[in-house]
């Protein structure tokens, strides 16, 4: 494993990065390994710059940020201080895929006028050449493509923001992958009859690109090369469509899990009221009491229990739980005075998982941490599952820490991704930011997007 800082942002690359470059190796040459060696070299650092440009674009708007490289994919990791408007995040999202383009288009420019002025070994050259195409222009146009979770997903899940609740913008994009993923399986599978039409274009438009390096003008041989794209959809790209299929799956099943697809039966009042009273009855003892069929005890209760034993691990294993599907537990008071000694034992990075518990965990920590703490929490919990309640969360922390700025700024990023002027406007929460200079103009703001 490596670790060094480039343009003060740190980096790590796990070994497994080297083994997808062999398989990149090994896909691009297709038989040619001066070929695949260009192209896995390419990719490395290109990938490389890649996570950079989303690293550098981030940074640039306030956030913290650091880039990790793994098997097959990197990826820049960023903790906003404030909340990102729309178009910056289509905007960090787009600079990933863009810079890959232009230093590739760059490389690729420079090969071509050497290959004209006949300096060195043309072969070496016309690999060079087609290794750039791989790794500079294929992987970075494939990026842009509207799948998920590929940089043109989030931006096109970000755009479907603007006329649908986040949730329902997820879902629709998700759905939406799935659909063009058949669609590319169909239609590279009657190209692969190469006496059909599509199977013509696909060998005539490899050929056109490999050669484009040959033509005199630089503009001509860089437009050959990005007009071919389409082309390698028809060779069937197997890793493309399951890396993105599976990542689609895995983020239907958490929207499933979190209530919205395929919920079980809604629990009755009575058992919700009995569920309820035990839990109370265990905060109150220190135990955990009996509870009705098919419920649990809050994994917070259990670590509270825990820890008036003075078992640790026991604290720990509870809270692991705090955020993962499982049976039905009744969500705690996220007030009581006892949750403040079990936040250490989370450690420095709170799990997301499940978004109704990780909203608990927000509440909590918003009572009982740090302001900082809250906000690198609630980024984390909207970046995974889009929820504008994750936003909220942040303004009552911030205004009960007496941060009614930062509060300000949360409250516009929510009510500009989702506007609700029946909330803004009447919940006793946002109460204290009334008297804000901000909050006039907000209302006066959503008013008008939702009149």
């Amino acid at each position: 494993m490596a670790r060094f800082r480039i343009l003060g942002i740190p980096v790590q690359i796990d070994p497994w990065f080297l083994l997808g470059l062999f398989f990149v190796y090994s896909w691009a040459g297709q038989g040619d390994q001066q070929v695949g060696l260009f192209a896995a070299v390419a990719i490395g650092i290109l990938t490389l710059i890649h996570e950079l440009g989303h690293a550098t674009v981030a940074r640039s708007f306030g956030c913290e940020v650091s880039v990790r490289l793994n098997l097959f994919v990197g990826w820049a990791s960023y903790q906003a201080a404030r909340p990102l408007r729309r178009r910056e995040q289509i905007a960090i999202s787009l600079a990933g895929p863009l810079s890959q383009l232009a230093v590739a288009m760059v490389a690729m420019t420079l090969v071509h006028r050497f290959f004209l002025a006949e300096s060195g070994d043309p072969m070496t050259l016309f690999n060079l050449w087609r290794g750039l195409t791989w790794a500079g222009v294929v992987i970075a146009l494939l990026n842009l493509l509207p799948l998920w979770p590929l940089d043109g997903g989030h931006v096109v899940h970000h755009l479907l923001g603007r006329v649908l609740p986040p949730k329902a913008a997820l879902r629709t994009m998700l759905y939406a992958t799935l659909a063009l993923l058949v669609v590319v399986i169909l239609v590279a599978t009657a190209a692969s009859n190469s006496t059909g039409a599509l199977g013509e274009y696909r060998d005539q438009a490899q050929r056109d690109a490999a050669l484009a390096v040959t033509r005199e003008s630089t503009v001509s041989a860089l437009w050959a090369t990005v007009h071919a794209f389409p082309s390698y959809l028809l060779y069937l790209p197997w890793f493309l469509v399951l890396f993105s299929g599976v990542a689609t799956f895995q983020t239907l099943g958490r929207l499933r899990g979190a209530g919205g697809l395929d919920d079980d039966a809604a629990p009755s009042e009575t058992e919700i009221r009995a569920a309820m009273d035990a839990e109370r009855q265990g905060w109150a003892q220190s135990a955990v009491p009996k509870f009705p069929a098919g419920w649990s005890p809050s994994p917070w209760l259990v670590a509270h229990v825990a820890r008036r034993r003075g078992d640790e691990r026991g604290v720990a294993a509870a809270l692991a739980q705090a955020t993962v599907p499982g049976r039905r537990w009744v969500l705690p008071d996220p007030q009581r005075p006892e949750l403040a000694a079990l936040i250490p034992a989370l450690g420095p990075e709170p799990p997301v998982g499940e978004v109704a518990p990780s909203l608990v965990l927000a509440r909590i920590l918003a009572i009982h941490a740090s302001p900082q703490a809250l906000l690198d929490y609630v980024g984390r919990v909207y970046a995974t599952h889009g929820s504008v309640e994750a936003l909220y969360v942040a303004v009552r922390g911030l205004i009960s820490a007496g941060h009614p700025d930062d509060a300000m700024r949360w409250l516009e990023r929510a009510q500009r991704e989702v506007p609700d002027l029946h909330r803004l406007t009447g919940d006793p929460m946002f109460l204290p930011l009334h008297g804000h200079p901000a909050f006039g103009p907000l209302v006066d703001e959503v008013t008008a997007r939702t009149s």
